[in-house]
């Protein structure tokens, strides 16, 4: 495959998205910030209620990630023991759970296994794109819930990072999930194989508080390097430049 070196330009001009450069990039995932740059027409897929603190956990719960919702229930259990208070402000809303048309909850029998079904809302139907950027701005935190895969890493993250709101990621330590989530500061970790008890209730008073610290943590710099849309761009076009290279080099005499 030849590629004049003058395609790269218009390439990384209109930020072309191509899916083998996923694979060439171990996977990193991107997203392109002028997607979230302005607040869309769309409305958030909860409504406010007063006082009410709103957690948003957007997309696909399918039956791997039932551990780590079983830890998240058993952590909120637990918060409504320690601080009723608090635990009578949360909405817990799982939005687009289920890619199926008329799917049945995945999260909520856990939640009522769990004894916290009152905290927690599930919609599974499945939600445009621009309705889920405006909710996940909406939200007060979001929570991202992941498998026990080693490889597992949620294309979902660099949205959520983009939404720059407070996050939990339920994650067990060795995936790649940990290591993208240790690399960009994306938020706290709760452990679905223990050893972080008392960590969802730490997370939520800190957010309720008057000087949160969750920003603190955020690496903007190595995310916009790596992760956006013009990032992965921009290393499309160094693959291309090297097939050039390669293909130009193999038809010299």
């Amino acid at each position: 495959m030849k590629v004049p070196p003058c395609c790269c330009k218009e390439a990384e001009g209109t930020q072309i998205r191509v899916a083998a450069i996923t694979q060439a990039a171990n996977a990193k995932t991107r997203v392109d910030e002028l997607e979230f740059a302005h607040p869309g027409k769309a409305s958030p897929a909860f409504t406010r209620e007063p006082g009410a603190l709103h957690v948003v956990s957007m997309g696909a719960v399918g039956p791997i990630m039932a551990p780590a919702v079983r830890a998240l229930c058993t952590e909120l259990g637990e918060l409504r023991r320690q601080n009723p208070a608090l635990a009578a402000r949360l909405r817990f809303h799982f939005i687009g759970t289920s890619y199926a048309p008329a799917a049945e909850p995945s999260v909520a029998p856990i939640a009522r296994e769990c004894g916290v079904a009152e905290l927690v809302r599930e919609s599974p139907g499945r939600v445009p794109w621009q309705i889920a950027q405006e909710t996940m701005r909406a939200a007060d935190a979001l929570v991202v819930l992941t498998s026990d895969d080693l490889g597992y890493t949620p294309s979902k993250l660099a949205g959520v990072f983009l939404s720059a709101r407070p996050t939990l990621i339920v994650a067990v330590t060795g995936t790649a999930a940990v290591r993208l989530n240790d690399e960009l500061g994306l938020g706290e970790r709760l452990d679905p194989t223990g050893g972080t008890p008392g960590l969802l209730a730490r997370w939520l008073q800190d957010l309720a508080g008057p000087t949160p610290r969750w920003r603190e943590h955020r690496r903007e710099e190595i995310f916009r390097a790596s992760y956006t849309a013009a990032a992965r761009t921009r290393e499309l076009c160094v693959f291309f430049d090297q097939v050039h290279a390669a293909a130009t080099a193999g038809s010299r005499p």
